[in-house]
């Protein structure tokens, strides 16, 4: 898969939110450079102190080295669980039945 840039201009966005992109790159050819060259347009489009949200099925074992690489500015990021939603409430859910939703934000270029 072939990712491109995408069509804005620099630093246009003050969010931009992602629910499965990542995760559906990570599962392709080339994956590691294709969600890296994602977050890097990500974190092109995003003004300084813009915030990136990333809903994954992927715990921060697997993420965070998407959100910590030093050229594409993300300063600062943190995550939380929320509990997928369900059809069937009757039955107990069980604890690692969760989305992870990360929240990076883009410094301020030097």
């Amino acid at each position: 898969m072939d990712v491109r840039k995408l069509e804005f201009q620099n630093e246009r966005f003050d969010l931009v939110v992602d629910k499965g992109t990542l995760d559906s790159l990570l599962c392709g050819d080339d994956a590691e450079v294709s969600a890296a060259k994602a977050v890097a347009e990500i974190a092109r489009v995003l003004v300084s102190g813009g915030v990136f949200v990333m809903i994954s099925h992927a715990g921060p074992e697997h993420r965070e080295a998407l959100l910590k690489v030093p050229s594409d500015g993300f300063v600062h990021y943190q995550y939380a669980t929320v509990m997928k939603p369900r059809v069937d409430d009757s039955a107990d859910q069980k604890d690692d039945e969760v989305h992870f939703v990360y929240v990076a934000i883009k410094g301020k270029k030097k």
